[in-house]
């Protein structure tokens, strides 16, 4: 946990690779809702119009803050669900399958 996030507030691009992840997770929806923390808004807003070339995705992406989330993960959220790609969401569930894959929960 400790590197990851040592990780994360060295390398910023993990939270773009974090969203372009749970975005292509997606099926068809038009308005796209992304949650970031607000360490890592501006970063994106400012990579947004790169980043979301990169996406090829024909819906509307909104991004806001979300003072819930820490550094390097987000939220997306669509009319049909959200996503939820929080890196502790993330470390939780690799924790769970370690723990089953061991027998020990």
């Amino acid at each position: 946990k400790k590197v990851i996030k040592q990780e994360i507030t060295v390398n910023k691009d993990i939270v773009l690779n974090n969203i372009k992840e749970a975005i292509h997770k997606l099926t068809e929806t038009d308005k796209i809702l992304v949650k970031v923390s607000p360490e890592d808004y501006e970063f994106i807003k400012e990579n947004k119009p790169d980043f979301l070339e990169t996406l090829k995705q024909t819906q509307k992406i909104n991004l806001i803050k979300d003072e819930t989330i820490k550094a390097g993960g987000c939220v997306i959220e669509t009319d049909f669900g959200q996503i939820d790609a929080r890196i502790e969401t993330q470390w939780e569930n690799v924790a769970q399958d370690l723990c089953k894959m061991a027998g020990i929960c």
